[in-house]
């Protein structure tokens, strides 16, 4: 699909096509065997670029993603010796979105939510797993299109079934573990506040809806472009999405604030909670799609279908999974406000 919509091998504009086709130029030039201009010339139309087209980028590329690395290391990474050596950062103004959010909620809850948008979102690593799990969602549809033939002749139910515990993921990985308690300090400012642990989570939902929207709409974007799908499936797909990834988020929320692991990714809590929130979105479809299997195996699929009709049979089959999941969320949120309020979380 991309590469018909370029023109061209799309593989041609990824830096380790680069890398890869200077390899095989210098494995074809310093062979030892001896090969003929016709058998270079042959390699030269499948590799379309020569050697030092390759080496050139290849080489531009290595020099810009070191240059962007180091003007990033004295950002990200900071090294603190005492009091004289911390280095004061200020802030400017907030940007429009956080200034929307605050008209719309004006109240202590809506500073809570802006406090919360501020620490998420200007840390690295939050950006990093939410750019990872939209990266992730992406790349399945765009193999499965590349390498096989799967694409616009299936139905949105086929696309449903394939690529939907992906949305689950995009939910999950960027709110469970770190990002959400920093130190049991900060547990007992929020525990000593009236009603603190439960304002607290519901802001964290607040703001995980908030970036759902914009991820779940990034993912089905590039599933449009990737799978050719009409405007009306798209929407339907968007609808589907939103719903499997504030699930999922709800999940990731609710199973963290039942076990805070304070920033400690090398700690059992961390791992359990990675676990949990990413496989229990997942068991979850996975559930719906093996009940409807067992309905189609057994002959009831039909029986159903008959009764209340092929379209609402299909809607069924889509929203069964999707409904399921933002109940076990809300499980999951309450039980875990009810946790992060106990004194002995």
């Amino acid at each position: 699909m991309m590469t018909e919509i370029l023109g061209t091998d799309v593989f041609l504009f990824l830096p380790f096509t680069w890398s890869a086709d200077v390899i095989s130029w210098i494995a074809i030039t310093f062979n030892g065997i001896g090969l003929t201009e016709s058998q270079v010339a042959f390699f030269g139309t499948i590799l379309q670029f020569d050697l030092l087209v390759s080496t050139l980028l290849a080489g531009v590329f290595s020099v810009v993603v070191l240059g962007l690395t180091l003007g990033a290391a004295g950002r990200v990474f900071t090294i603190t010796a005492g009091a004289r050596t911390q280095r004061i950062i200020t802030v400017g103004k907030e940007n429009s979105i956080l200034r929307i959010v605050r008209k719309l909620t004006s109240d202590s809850f809506g500073a809570l939510l802006v406090v919360n948008m501020k620490d998420y979102f200007r840390k690295a690593q939050n950006l990093s797993k939410m750019f990872y799990g939209v990266i992730l969602a992406i790349v399945l549809p765009l193999i499965m299109t590349l390498f096989t033939d799967f694409g616009a002749d299936k139905d949105l139910v086929q696309i449903i079934s394939m690529f939907g515990m992906m949305f689950a993921m995009v939910g999950a990985f960027p709110f469970v573990g770190t990002g959400f308690l920093e130190s049991k300090d900060q547990l007992w400012i929020i525990q000593s506040a009236p009603r603190g642990a439960s304002r607290f989570v519901k802001a964290r939902l607040v703001m995980a809806l908030i970036a759902d929207v914009l991820l779940a709409l990034i993912v089905v974007v590039g599933m449009t472009f990737i799978l050719g799908l009409g405007a009306v499936d798209a929407l339907l797909l968007l609808g589907y999405g939103l719903m499997v990834v504030i699930g999922s988020s709800m999940v990731a929320i609710g199973v963290t604030a039942r076990n805070p692991n304070y920033e400690d990714t090398k700690s059992p809590a961390h791992q359990a909670n990675m676990t949990m929130a990413i496989m229990i979105p997942m068991a979850t479809l996975i559930g719906s799609l093996l009940f409807f299997a067992f309905l189609a195996i057994n002959d009831l699929e039909a029986v159903l279908e008959s009764m209340i009709g092929p379209l609402d049979y299909q809607v069924l089959f889509a929203l069964t999974g999707p409904t399921i999941l933002l109940s076990v969320g809300c499980i999951f949120a309450i039980s875990g406000i009810r946790k992060l309020s106990s004194p002995d979380a």
